[in-house]
């Protein structure tokens, strides 16, 4: 973000195109250092969206390509068949106390948009996370140190990891399984969104790129390569292994209105303070 700022200020227009988090694209959007991708062929295609457009901003200059999905994560070792939690008021039982993990509301955003999703749909609520939080949950500063835990068997259960980012521990064996929960799964459609730099240098290939990167064969490309990304579009297979997959029955949509109040709610500390760490 900073590079691109220091380049536009210097009148140095090298990028053609930003790929980041939605959240940060969305900062680079009001800073003025995106354009409207405008219509892109690819958007006007109906019924192949697997949960939402991707066209995150009415303007059109945030594009989602990827999608996330944090189901409920088990150590198969730690957790045996038949006793995995299906309820997340299940967590909230002694046999779990002290051997669940989720990553900081502070430093990241992802316990934020379980919060918000759950919260929407009605299934639960601020005394949830408060008994959570005196529920002895390890914390950790980023994703990494959770689902390192996790694999290590150090926690049983990690609340707050993406499929995708669980993706190499299920490749290199570790006992790492996703459990879908009775509430619903939170489902992040738009989790990585590309937007065109303003003044980049190749404006109609970068817009030609993204159409492509949207469409079955770009959609298809990147999953094989990557083998852990919930497909964003219903005509792609899904080639997550069978660890990383669940059923999806009461998908709990995470949408760009959720990210922007996300981003309030990490910065005012409002999940921080339910789970005690202002302590």
């Amino acid at each position: 973000m900073e590079r691109i700022k220091s380049e536009h200020r210097a009148g140095k227009y090298i990028a053609d195109t930003l790929d980041s988090a939605i959240s940060l694209v969305n900062m680079a959007k009001e800073d003025g250092l995106t354009v409207s991708m405008g219509d892109l062929p690819v958007l006007r295609e109906k019924g192949v969206w697997a949960l939402i457009s991707p066209r995150a901003d009415p303007e059109g200059h945030l594009i989602g390509w990827r999608a996330g999905v944090y189901p409920l994560w088990i150590n198969t070792t730690l957790v045996k068949p038949g006793e995995e939690p299906r309820s997340y008021r299940e967590l909230l039982e002694p046999r779990w106390r002290e051997k669940i993990t989720l990553s900081s509301p502070v430093t990241t955003p992802d316990p934020i948009y379980k919060y918000l999703a759950t919260r929407k749909a009605g299934v639960l609520d601020d005394d949830f996370w408060r008994r959570l939080g005196l529920h002895g949950v390890k914390i950790g500063p980023s994703f990494r140190e959770i689902q390192l835990w996790l694999a290590q068997g150090q926690v049983a259960i990690s609340l707050t990891s993406l499929d995708s980012t669980m993706a190499p521990y299920v490749k290199q064996g570790a006992p790492i399984k996703a459990v879908e929960m009775a509430e619903g799964v939170t489902t992040m459609p738009l989790v990585v969104a590309f937007a065109l730099i303003k003044n980049g240098p190749h404006p109609n290939a970068a817009r030609v790129f993204v159409n492509w990167l949207l469409g079955p064969e770009g959609q298809q490309t990147y999953a094989d390569a990557a083998g852990g990304m919930y497909p964003l579009r219903n005509d792609v297979r899904d080639v997550r292994p069978p660890a990383l997959r669940v059923e999806m029955k009461k998908p709990l949509v995470v949408d760009f209105s959720m990210t922007l109040e996300a981003t309030k709610i990490q910065r005012e500390g409002t999940l921080a303070r339910l789970l005690g760490l202002e302590k």
